[in-house]
């Protein structure tokens, strides 16, 4: 909502916090995420709350302590008389592209590397 509280949220968004639904459910979300997401984020919050919507890339560590990409959209929720009253978020895990980029990218590279050392090319 405006006040920046979980309306609600799904059981997935709810395991990436180590949490319960219930938990989660009422609570600021500057109690939800650690210090830094919500700095990170807190622009993006803003600019939902104003009425725009908004997509970023966001990182949050996995119970094995594994980096994850999320892509996360912020839609703004406006009521009838056009007043913002909150945002709904979406995100969605985008680690394994992200892999996939890495890895693209360091094959360029190393093909790169490859054809300048090559005199025949």
């Amino acid at each position: 909502d405006h006040k920046e509280q979980h309306q609600f949220c799904n059981i997935k968004y709810a395991r990436a916090y180590y949490q319960s639904k219930n938990a989660i459910t009422g609570k600021p979300l500057k109690k939800i995420i650690c210090d830094a997401s919500y700095e990170d984020i807190k622009p993006h919050v803003d600019m939902a709350l104003k009425g725009y919507p908004v997509n970023f890339e966001h990182t949050i560590y996995d119970v094995h302590n594994q980096k994850q990409y999320i892509s996360v959209d912020y839609i703004p929720d406006i009521d009838a008389d056009g007043e913002v009253i909150g945002f709904i978020g979406v995100g969605n895990n985008i680690t394994a592209i992200k892999k996939a980029q890495y890895e693209l990218e360091a094959k360029q590279k190393e093909l790169e590397l490859i054809t300048k050392v090559d005199p025949l090319t």
